[in-house]
């Protein structure tokens, strides 16, 4: 009688081992399944990377070898693109700071030496903007620029939101002037502006200009 209760229990733990042996095929298969589509993914990761460096490659040796009519090369162009994105993700990082995402404390933005417009001014800027009218502006936008982050980070200190609303609207203003000043370097202007092209409202005349 014992054995036979013993059999029957045996007989539940092969049938439960078969159960969960099912279940492992299945489980097996489906991993598999996922197995292969990871390696289908890697694989086009990879092939993405080829061309990547391929594309790379390529434009290494365009940058050694192009220029364009203003004489300077391809890499000053990409060069001012990224002193452009900089300077936009500065602003951005003010933004930041001033609706409390980023603790004020962790950034360094008064210093006007230590942003990559500056930087860039005080090493390549007097090389590369050979108008002194337009280098004279940009330096001069730029000095403010700084001045006007410090008020707004006084305005956060103090929590004065409409003060550091307005000095923000004030930097945009300013970030907008350094990007039209940054993306005609190396142009020469096509239309000189005078008198004879106003049409008497300020605010037309200035986007104009």
């Amino acid at each position: 009688e014992e054995m036979g209760v013993g059999s029957q229990e045996i007989g539940k733990i092969l049938m439960s081992s078969l159960t969960i042996a099912d279940g492992l095929d299945s489980s097996m298969e489906h991993l598999t399944d996922k197995a292969r589509g990871i390696n289908f993914i890697s694989t086009r990761i990879t092939e993405s990377y080829l061309w990547s460096n391929r594309s790379f490659e390529h434009f290494s040796q365009t940058l050694m070898e192009a220029s364009d009519q203003s004489g300077n090369t391809t890499r000053s162009r990409i060069s001012i693109s990224n002193i452009i994105l900089a300077h936009i993700y500065w602003t951005a990082t003010a933004r930041a700071v001033m609706d409390g995402m980023i603790p004020i404390n962790e950034v360094n933005l008064i210093d006007s030496s230590n942003c990559q417009l500056g930087l860039w001014l005080e090493s390549h800027g007097v090389k590369k903007i050979t108008d002194a009218e337009k280098l004279n502006n940009l330096i001069s936008i730029h000095d403010e620029l700084h001045q006007t982050v410090r008020i707004l980070f006084e305005g956060v200190k103090n929590h004065d939101r409409s003060g550091a609303f307005a000095s923000y609207e004030r930097l945009l203003e300013l970030s907008r002037k350094i990007i039209q000043i940054l993306t005609t370097i190396g142009y020469d202007d096509f239309i000189k502006w005078d008198s004879s092209l106003c049409v008497n409202v300020s605010s037309f005349d200035e986007h104009h200009r």
